[in-house]
């Protein structure tokens, strides 16, 4: 079992799945999410931040602002968590893999390998940057990719509220659970302790035309979802979902698969499609 703030979860236990996503309620796109639909749909094909919404604005400076509150620190320091995150993976930065770390900690969840080497890489690489260059990142932009400058302690704090945030927003909606979608370059491999799903199926089927990977959906419970843009983490544009990995390995079902190229097989099938 694994224990969550009260919160007993069962490593193994598979999602339940579902081929689509019903319609989101306008509300629950403002509210959640920061952004609106627009009245005229995008290009499917057009780049990965889909354009189907536009951001409300001042949106993420009031959650900003609310999160700062609710961790008991200033803005600054939550900018200096979470930016380094923002169209960027977790894993990415020596920064964004000091979240993954201390929501491991704070939710007791096993680090994935890909976790544990992605931090070595990123403190490896942030070991070789100027401490200059360090500074100037943070005095103009804020925070850094290389660096830590928010204490663990301030960080625990920081995702302790972003938790407590997101939970009260989905029970204001009454979401128990939710259908979110993931594009990713590989599907089988293990689930990260942190990871970027989205609650619209055209988003993550441009990622994975893009990775030429696949698209796979899950219903998540409400209690597994860490972030929402309204409570801190995510990009509204994306309509993303931070999600805890709680579940086992393959506990989510592909729908379609964009590795054509990997190998002839999958090509010719994709060829065959038109």
């Amino acid at each position: 079992m694994i224990q969550i703030r009260g919160l007993k979860f069962t490593k193994g236990t598979a999602y339940k799945f579902t081929a689509e996503f019903p319609a989101l309620n306008s509300d629950i796109i403002v509210n959640l999410f920061g952004v609106t639909r627009k009245a005229k749909i995008s290009n499917p094909n057009s780049a990965v931040e889909t354009d189907d919404y536009e951001e409300l604005p001042g949106y993420y400076q009031r959650v900003e602002s609310f999160l700062a509150k609710a961790a008991g620190v200033d803005i600054k320091t939550v900018v200096a968590a979470i930016y380094p995150t923002v169209f960027s993976a977790f894993n990415d930065s020596y920064a964004g893999t000091h979240v993954v770390d201390r929501a491991a900690k704070i939710f007791n969840l096993e680090k994935s390998d890909y976790d544990i080497r992605k931090e070595k890489e990123n403190r490896v690489v942030a070991s070789i940057v100027r401490k200059s260059d360090i500074d100037t990142d943070i005095r103009i932009k804020g925070f850094s990719f290389h660096a830590r400058p928010v204490s663990d302690t301030v960080m625990d704090a920081i995702i302790n509220a972003t938790y407590r945030t997101t939970q009260k927003l989905l029970k204001s909606h009454n979401i128990s659970s939710i259908v979110l979608y993931r594009g990713t370059k590989d599907y089988n491999t293990r689930r990260n302790t942190l990871e970027s799903w989205t609650a619209d199926k055209v988003v993550a089927e441009k990622l994975a035309k893009f990775y030429k990977g696949a698209v796979a959906n899950c219903i998540v419970p409400a209690r597994e979802i860490f972030a929402l843009p309204g409570s801190g983490w995510g990009v509204g544009l994306q309509l993303e979902v931070i999600v805890l990995a709680v579940q086992s390995n393959n506990s989510y079902k592909v729908l379609g698969d964009y590795s054509y190229g990997n190998n002839i097989t999958c090509w010719e099938q994709q060829l065959k499609k038109g």
